[in-house]
């Protein structure tokens, strides 16, 4: 009989251990495990922010629990704990949208059930949230950064574009300042008119006066495409400039600038520029003809005849913008 009561109270005992055990385990998932739902990296890939999921939605319409956690390598800056009333949906990654600027990130965080709240996280440690009755009717004061000046845009070559990890930004043709004779054009990414990337310049100083090119007349053509087949759009641009040398001094000679998208940003591709200018006519330089160009190049079906036959068949074609 005591032997039976023991098997008993043994078997009990194991079937509340596991109970116990399932009840702990479903309490964790509810209330506590964190569930990694995106990542964002600055453009300059030293920080990277994670967006989690902190147990689940209260049911069955209740607000999930999230985190906003801000690291710079492996240390963490900052962590921000949130509630998203989004109607009993789970936090995903439709749920953030992230902007990246030189001393801050900020992130507008989306419910169906509530206004959107504005969280911006500074590289120090500080932060502030607030929440945000219409986004599109506020302006955010940029605590630091540069202010785009519209003066100097050059309305025509500058474009509304979805561009890789920056996601919706303006690009903007920038006019020089003029302080300087020589001074060359310069290209920018901005949002809400607030410059958040400067590509890098083509010439020392920004200055073409040592330089063969001449001087800056005019931006003829931009064109955002993946010429190299990285699954990133590529910036192409096509410039004017005029030398003030010879009976034809100040008519605008056309040169090509191609801007590889490359680690969290851009390079200039000297090389493949050179290639391009030496082996394509002049007039038949454009985004279009400069794009089936590097194609052929890629998959090496240019070679010195080629270019010849290129040369001298290849029909001149309009500018495409976009």
């Amino acid at each position: 009989m005591k032997k039976f009561l023991k098997i008993m109270l043994c078997i009990m005992g194991s079937l509340l251990a596991v109970i116990v055990a399932f009840w702990f385990s479903i309490s964790y998932t509810v209330n506590y495990k964190k569930t990694t739902c995106d990542t964002s990296v600055s453009p300059d890939g030293k920080y990277e922010l994670t967006l989690q999921a902190v147990g689940e939605p209260d049911w069955p319409f209740g607000s999930a629990s999230g985190r906003l956690v801000l690291m710079e390598g492996k240390d963490k800056i900052s962590q921000t704990d949130f509630e998203l009333h989004n109607d009993g949906g789970s936090i995903t990654s439709s749920c953030w949208k992230v902007t990246w600027y030189e001393d801050y990130v900020e992130v507008i965080l989306s419910g169906e059930e509530q206004f959107d709240e504005q969280v911006i996280l500074y590289f120090d440690g500080t932060k502030e949230i607030q929440q945000l009755t219409d986004v599109a009717d506020i302006e955010v004061e940029y605590p630091s950064g540069e202010r785009l000046d519209e003066s100097r845009g050059i309305t025509e070559q500058s474009f509304d574009v979805e561009l890789n990890d920056w996601g919706e930004v303006q690009f903007v043709s920038y006019l020089p300042t003029y302080e300087t004779l020589w001074e060359d054009v310069s290209f920018v990414l901005a949002k809400d008119n607030q410059i958040i990337y400067y590509f890098p310049e083509c010439y020392e100083n920004n200055s073409t006066e040592n330089d063969s090119v001449g001087m800056f007349d005019s931006v003829e053509a931009v064109g955002f495409q993946d010429i190299d087949g990285d699954g990133a759009k590529d910036v192409i641009v096509i410039i004017n400039y005029v030398t003030g040398a010879g009976p034809q001094g100040m008519m605008p000679r056309k040169t090509i600038r191609i801007f590889s998208s490359q680690d969290n940003g851009f390079v200039i591709q000297h090389d493949l520029m050179d290639e391009l200018m030496e082996n394509m006519k002049e007039d038949d330089i454009s985004i279009p003809a400069i794009c089936d160009y590097v194609t052929l190049m890629e998959t090496n079906e240019i070679y010195d005849g080629y270019r010849t036959i290129y040369q001298n068949n290849t029909s001149q074609t309009k500018d495409v913008i976009l």
